[in-house]
């Protein structure tokens, strides 16, 4: 009973949004972005599925700021996986990892690369934002969608952050990443990120600092930082996690964020850990 209720309310999710203009609105992928789910690799992203303990480090904090900051916002998490395999597994994940309320939109018919883009449409023309934050990751359509979506809502402003877990010239074609595309931020771990949205006023510097102070000295923590197969829970960087790609967003050094010693030796840490391939165990 429990999860045919849990269906129900996928099916009826895109109806919650108000249609009313609003200010903001927020769109999060799940798998790769929020949750560590190697979806490039068939048998991984299998295994993944039910570890609904496998979250990336930090992101629930992120995400609780912004919607501190901004109580009103819509939330949706817009994910490509299909309602009956990974409804309950996702809805699951969300709430015990503390994520925020909001929609949980799956796809609930075969598979579609234009799920996404009919979806995202929908919210924007429900909730007829100023403003969109679009979260996503480097391993499938992401990248090309947000791109689509903020050419078509051109009088929207949209702030596009990528999770980069992917590499672009991995040797694998099955593995490559997608390469990011104008006006996209790469990110490796949430504290890049909420930099970049106090630059844009979307969080405060206290709360950018506050979450500093509580992700940082565990990114830092050598057994957390580089995380081993087959660890579950928390993860900073994945052990397949390749992301070479990443360049470093220059605009945050603009601020001083009164932890200096702390942000520059993570920001030493992270770049280290992006510059070579992933190591196996």
């Amino acid at each position: 009973m429990k999860y045919i209720l849990s269906l129900l309310s996928l099916v009826l999710s895109v109806q919650l949004f108000a249609q009313t203009p609003s200010q903001m609105l927020m769109v999060l992928d799940i798998d790769d972005t929020l949750k560590v789910s190697h979806i490039l690799d068939p048998l991984a992203a299998v295994a993944n599925g039910p570890r609904v303990e496998n979250l990336y480090r930090g992101m629930p904090g992120l995400l609780q700021s912004i919607r501190t900051r901004f109580p009103d916002m819509p939330t949706a998490y817009l994910s490509n996986a299909p309602t009956e395999l990974m409804g309950f597994f996702h809805s699951q994940f969300l709430k015990l990892n503390q994520f925020p309320e909001g929609s949980l939109i799956l796809r609930r018919d075969l598979p579609s690369s234009d799920h996404k883009l009919l979806k995202l449409r929908e919210l924007l023309n429900l909730s007829k934002p100023r403003y969109v934050i679009l979260m996503g990751d480097n391993g499938e359509k992401d990248i090309q969608v947000y791109d689509q979506i903020r050419k078509e809502y051109s009088r929207t402003a949209f702030f596009i952050y990528i999770r980069q877990v992917y590499y672009s010239k991995d040797k694998k074609p099955a593995a490559t990443g997608q390469v990011l595309l104008p006006g996209q931020m790469g990110f490796v771990t949430p504290i890049e990120v909420a930099m970049d949205m106090a630059l844009k006023n979307i969080l405060s510097l206290d709360q950018v600092q506050a979450l500093i102070d509580n992700v940082v000295p565990n990114l830092l923590n050598s057994a957390a930082f580089e995380d081993t197969r087959g660890r579950i829970g928390e993860l900073s960087f994945p052990r397949w996690q390749d992301c070479r790609d990443f360049v470093w967003p220059q605009q945050v050094d603009r601020i001083r964020w009164g932890r200096d010693g702390l942000v520059n030796a993570w920001k030493i840490r992270v770049l280290k850990r992006c510059s070579v391939p992933p190591q196996d165990d």
